[in-house]
């Protein structure tokens, strides 16, 4: 038996703290402040309790003297271990074996136990090492207060107790020659504890000196009728009794031969390339090698097939073995089989293992359990139980008392009651690339990493997987990884070459499927041939053919075999459920195996249209896309905004999917209306997505349709001239098909790019006639496209009256609820023309309705617009604080988003407030550098107002020549515009002569 470690901390005795240079140096109050966290080691205290330990009669600056003291114990420990602040407390978490006072108490219930278990000598070892850890008496240099007092006591009743024990076990030796002096000074420092009494009693009987031992009677006696009034109890009596009369039964009995332990270790072999991990051993070993609190520490391993759980929990019992000294058990519970093992059979196995005679192992479970309990008492063994089932298989084979331990793994996460659950999940792309560096050599990796990326990436990073694709290229040194690589791209035979000999990432998986019901069966292969990353239960139910709500049984039986592990709750607080990459494979073969072609269809339609039909729900408030509507169909299911965002990615893998199909109006109109949620949040690669999918199926009408949405989509990305020539070749061919509504969409079209480019007068040609148009077929939503930018182009040409007039049109058309979005755009514009009007308090009450729509929506791409504008209001009203606050705000939006027009609109609006304010060189830089900006993007009508500001902020700062220079060539850009505003710059050049700097500059000294 070896020495007890040296622990870092010490606390019986003087408090004491080792670091790698020696002990570390501690004032009075930094003692007592780290004696009172290790006399409560492993468990927040609050600073109210602190504060109690440290002061009998704290001062009036008492947290801050704590904080400091804290403050220079954390320095104090740096490198040795952490002090954490834990809400207003604070917690010292340490290992066990690094204190003394835990060390101590491991030590004593060893030498306990092994008292009980009859070997004495190993009982004295045992009490003798934990004994010589104590130095004097419990934080005996700490000044704590007396608050403390009960649990130091507590402590040194405790080193009393051990004593006693450990001079039971030396009496019992034969010891009682030596015993005699120690025990004369033990009675006399306590002289009312009669156990050390009798103790000395015999130990003076034994050694011959009867006459000494009763006179330790009378004394005993003496002292407590004297101190408490009261006879001695009944061990001194009939102890005193027994060596009157000489009983033989009080000569050293004879020393019973121990019951003999012989440690098993039946763990698998380790794994000598084990790689990676790191997280999860430490945080396992942590909880295997904590405080059992009473109880055996219970740890599961839960995950998908093939991720190495097994593999994992071998490597970790082989590094805790030293932790536990009387075994390691080990057995496999083929959990994931259709036939998982019987509790009574694996309770005879581990009675075998521990040397249970095969004709004394009882025949029920329980009593097998309770002679596996009683064998397993008060030791220190590790049982590691591979492939659970369920909770019923692994209770009966739990120890009952603390010191061992039990690491479970299972293919889903177990409830055990104080159990820790780790989910693993395939390792990060590092340590899976280590993996095959380890088995298919280094330097084949380092010379083609194209392809043993791509291995890995057909692996999923599963590790059964590269194992297995490792040992393949070890077995054929010369094999190029280009080669694997090739053959692994295919899904439909990458299970095929996954496989070698007895390792097989489809045998491994089939175990699991084998076991299921039919009803998760058809699930799981349904989810494979869908292909979603993740779904949600209504998508399952959907391809069941089922009613949401009715797939719960199936999710749930695929979750406890783990070929579906739950994810996180989405956005539309659905629980989501994911499928390994490898296991979507074998899914879709399971299916493409046990379905029939028509009922691999029907599955399919049956999703598609549960699809189309939420979504044609969920985008109800949004705007519709840019083409003519697909005829008219109610929506049918009550779904939230939400929901749309949860599902996107579903749903742009459900159009292609629909196309697959060849379900062509399904297709279609799923992908329409998808659109109006992807334009709304600017996922603009998605859209063309969509769309192309759609034109793929060659319907002429679909073909049109998409080619509208693709062209206004040219021009959500700026790419105006394109969008321009497809939206008047769109026109000419809808003019000559007769297809009078699509060609207003493409009038529509053109009208905006002309708008952007400057075209006013055509511009407001053709969304003047396009709003009649619509409104003439009955296209609402036409109609608000139309309108939306006709208005813009009103504000921009200085005709503030007829944008206001085209924006109440439009909100009739958003009255009741309907399309808030296009409500929320339609306000903004009404606060732009109310402000430019002089109505700044009615344009903030637009912009904050505007702003409430589209946080209600949760839709981020308008937000910053508005809140630029509100800002532009809030400093014309004298609200500067608010105004900088908002655009500081907007700023950080628009670069986050990479939005070049807003940055510079918001670096304008900076340069207006401080323009205001009289900061005119910082309205100047700022103007600026917003003209830099718009410089970049050609945008001709906001260069103009740039420089307008530009000139004014010159002239305020007395330099006319620039000023004049600034408003020339603004004139020249607002007359090319047809912009109302050049009459406002005319009168700044007329003016410019006599232009006369604000008092409120000359004030400033500017």
């Amino acid at each position: 038996m070896t020495d007890l470690p040296r622990p870092d901390f010490s606390i019986l005795g003087p408090v004491q703290v080792r670091g790698k240079g020696g002990p570390v140096r501690l004032s009075g109050k930094s003692r007592a402040l780290l004696g009172t966290l290790l006399l409560h080691l492993n468990t927040p205290i609050s600073r109210d309790r602190l504060i109690s330990a440290l002061w009998d009669e704290p001062p009036s600056s008492a947290v801050a003297n704590l904080q400091t003291y804290v403050s220079q114990l954390r320095r104090a420990l740096s490198g040795i271990a952490s002090l954490h602040t834990q809400g207003s407390g604070y917690l010292l978490p340490l290992e066990p074996d690094r204190l003394d006072l835990l060390v101590f108490d491991d030590a004593v219930q060893r030498a306990r136990r092994e008292a009980g278990n009859g070997d004495l000598a190993a009982a004295d070892r045992w009490f003798g090492r934990a004994l010589s850890l104590w130095r004097g008496r419990p934080a005996e240099d700490a000044p704590l207060g007396s608050t403390m007092t009960a649990r130091l006591a507590e402590l040194e009743e405790k080193l009393a107790q051990a004593r006693a024990d450990w001079i039971d076990v030396r009496l019992a030796l034969g010891d009682h020659d030596r015993l005699t002096g120690e025990l004369r000074g033990v009675v006399a420092a306590h002289p009312l504890r009669e156990r050390a009494g009798a103790q000395l009693m015999l130990a003076l009987y034994r050694a011959g000196r009867r006459a000494e031992a009763l006179d330790v009677y009378r004394g005993a006696r003496s002292v407590l009728v004297a101190e408490l009034g009261i006879e001695p109890g009944p061990e001194l009596t009939e102890l005193h009794a027994a060596i009157l009369r000489d009983d033989p039964s009080l000569n050293r009995p004879a020393v019973r031969e121990p019951v003999r332990w012989t440690p098993v270790c039946q763990l698998p072999p380790d794994i000598g390339d084990f790689v990676g991990r790191d997280r999860e051993l430490e945080s396992l070993g942590a909880v295997m090698s904590g405080d059992s609190s009473g109880a055996p520490v219970i740890a599961t391993v839960h995950g998908t097939p093939g991720v190495g759980k097994s593999t994992l929990a071998v490597h970790l019992a082989h590094r805790l073995r030293p932790r536990f000294p009387d075994g390691q058990l080990f057995l496999r519970l083929a959990g994931a089989s259709p036939t998982p093992r019987d509790p009574g059979d694996l309770l005879a196995e581990l009675l075998r293992a521990l040397h249970v005679d095969g004709a004394s192992i009882p025949e029920s479970c329980d009593e097998r359990a309770a002679l596996y309990r009683s064998r397993l008492a008060d030791r220190a063994v590790l049982l590691l139980l591979d492939d659970a089932a369920d909770e019923e298989q692994v209770r009966p084979l739990l120890p009952g008392t603390p010191h061992s331990a039990v690491l479970i793994t299972s293919r889903t996460r177990l409830m055990l009651e104080g159990a820790t659950a780790v989910s693993l999940e395939p390792p990060p792309g590092t340590h899976a690339r280590e993996l095959l560096a380890r088995m298919a050599g280094r330097s084949r990796l380092d010379h083609d990493p194209e392809a043993a990326q791509a291995i890995l990436a057909a692996c999923g990073r599963l590790p059964l997987a590269i194992r297995i694709a490792g040992a393949r290229l070890a077995a054929r040194p010369s094999w190029p990884l280009r080669d694997l690589a090739a053959r692994l791209e295919d899904t439909r035979k990458r299970l095929d070459e996954l496989a070698l000999g007895q390792l097989s990432v489809r045998a491994n998986f089939a175990v699991g499927y084998a076991a299921l019901p039919p009803a998760a069966q058809r699930a799981f292969r349904l989810l494979g041939l869908a292909g979603f990353e993740s779904a949600a239960e209504w998508a399952v139910a959907a391809l069941l053919g089922e009613p949401a709500g009715h797939a719960d049984a199936a999710i749930e039986a695929l979750v406890m075999a783990g070929l579906l592990m739950p994810r996180e709750t989405d956005a539309a607080g659905q629980p989501r459920y994911g499928m390994h990459d490898l296991l979507r494979v074998y899914a879709r073969d399971r299916a493409e195996v046990e379905e029939s072609e028509q009922q691999r269809h029907a599955a399919l339609s049956g999703l598609v249209a549960e699809c189309l039909a939420r979504t044609r729900a969920a985008v109800r408030d949004l705007p519709r896309p840019f083409a003519p509507p697909p005829p008219y169909a109610p929506a049918q299911r009550e779904v939230g905004y939400e929901w749309l965002a949860a599902e996107r990615r579903n749903l742009v893998a459900t159009v292609a999917l629909a196309v697959e199909l060849s379900c062509t109006a399904d297709a279609a109109q799923l992908a329409y209306h998808l659109t109006s949620y992807l334009a709304a949040h600017h996922y603009y690669d998605d859209v063309v997505s969509v769309q192309r999918a759609v034109m793929t199926l060659g319907d002429p009408d679909e073909v049109m349709r998409a080619r509208l949405i693709l062209a206004n989509t040219d021009v959500d990305l700026g790419r105006f001239h394109t969008a321009l020539a497809e939206f008047e070749a769109l026109h000419r061919h809808f003019t000559r098909t007769g297809d009078r509504h699509a060609a207003t969409y493409a009038m529509t079209g053109r009208g905006v790019c002309r708008h952007v480019l400057s075209d006013h007068q055509a511009a407001l040609t053709d969304l003047t006639a396009a709003v009649r148009l619509f409104q003439e077929l009955g296209d609402d939503g036409g109609a608000l496209h139309a309108l939306l930018d006709l208005s813009a182009v009103h504000e921009e040409v200085g005709r503030y009256d007829d944008a206001i007039e085209v924006c109440h049109r439009g909100l009739e058309l958003t009255s009741g609820g309907r399309n808030r979005l296009d409500r929320s755009r339609l306000l903004r514009g009404l606060g732009i023309a109310c402000y430019e009007k002089g109505r700044v308090e009615e344009a903030v009450r637009y912009y904050e309705e505007s702003l409430r729509l589209t946080r209600e929506l949760d839709y981020d791409g308008g937000e910053p617009k508005t809140l630029r504008r509100l800002a532009e209001a809030y400093g014309a009203l004298g609200r500067y604080a608010e105004a900088t606050r908002v655009l500081e705000q907007c700023l950080k939006e628009f670069e986050r988003s990479g939005n070049a027009l807003g940055e510079a609109l918001t670096t304008y609006a900076f340069g207006e407030l401080c323009h205001r304010q009289g900061r005119i060189r910082e309205a100047l830089c700022h103007f600026t550098r917003s003209g830099e900006l718009i410089g970049r993007l050609g945008a001709s009508l906001w260069r103009a107002r740039v420089l307008r500001e530009i000139g004014r902020a010159h002239a305020d700062l007395g330099d006319r020549d620039a000023a004049s220079a600034a408003w020339t060539e603004a004139l020249e850009l607002f007359t090319s515009l047809g912009s109302a505003e050049a009459v406002q710059v005319r009168e700044l050049l007329e003016n410019s002569p006599k232009y006369q700097p604000n008092p409120l500059y000359r004030h400033l000294g500017v």
